[in-house]
């Protein structure tokens, strides 16, 4: 775990720094006190069973602009950068359990069919055991499809001790926030909005051990405030 986490938290975040072009994207750890194809995992035979010592949440958004180029010039999306490293911990830590939720722009099939702009992957000692496309409009709030999925992916197993979570995207506002997503310009998406889906993936526990904002302004006493409790 303390090999893993660095490398993710700033080969990651470097990415999304020059993506959104600020002078340098604010990785804040807080420790609180309360269908598509995936590559199978590495090393199968090594994988150990039963309850995994971590629990990681990853949230990236990529309903936005997050292309940029590297310094070669060559072209580069953000977040499927920041997808695929999350994947590969999930595939290479046989004790953790790993719930990604890939937020991307709303598109159609053959420019008629709506297209799904969510897609989910859930994976356990290694092994990714379902992984299912959803639609981001379907709750009454911001993140409320992806609480949903969490609990379902979950069902009645027992959370493992260290539970963590990261999003990576832009800027989440303190008020306002219209346009945040590209794909609903009219809705409006804040640091409450996210507060609100941290408390329910908590649940029952009722605490997170470590949270992650892979984001630009990430820090103010606003954005922790609202994280905190």
């Amino acid at each position: 775990m303390t090999h893993f986490l660095p490398r993710l938290i700033a080969g990651a975040t470097r990415t999304l720094s020059t993506d959104l072009g600020c002078t340098g994207c604010v990785a804040l750890a807080v420790f609180l006190a309360s269908c598509s194809t995936i590559p199978p995992a590495r090393d199968e035979g090594g994988l150990v069973e039963g309850l995994p010592r971590y629990s990681l949440v990853f949230i990236i958004h990529g309903d936005g602009d997050y292309l940029y180029h590297d310094t070669l010039g060559n072209a580069r999306t953000a977040d499927k950068e920041v997808l695929s490293k999350a994947q590969a911990i999930a595939e290479r830590n046989p004790d953790t359990e790993v719930f990604i939720f890939h937020e991307i722009e709303r598109g159609h099939v053959l420019f008629l069919f709506p297209r799904h702009d969510g897609r989910a992957y859930y994976y356990r000692n290694g092994r990714l055991l379902a992984q299912k496309s959803y639609w981001r409009d379907q709750g009454e709030s911001r993140f409320e499809p992806e609480v949903r999925l969490y609990e379902q992916f979950t069902g009645v197993q027992s959370r493992p001790p260290l539970r963590l979570f990261f999003y990576f995207g832009h800027e989440l506002p303190e008020f306002n926030g219209a346009g945040y997503d590209a794909s609903y310009a009219k809705r409006r998406v804040t640091i409450h909005d996210l507060a609100a889906g941290v408390r329910g993936i908590a649940s029952a526990s009722g605490k997170i051990d470590l949270l992650v904002l892979a984001t630009c302004f990430g820090g103010t006493p606003s954005t922790i405030g609202a994280l905190a409790p």
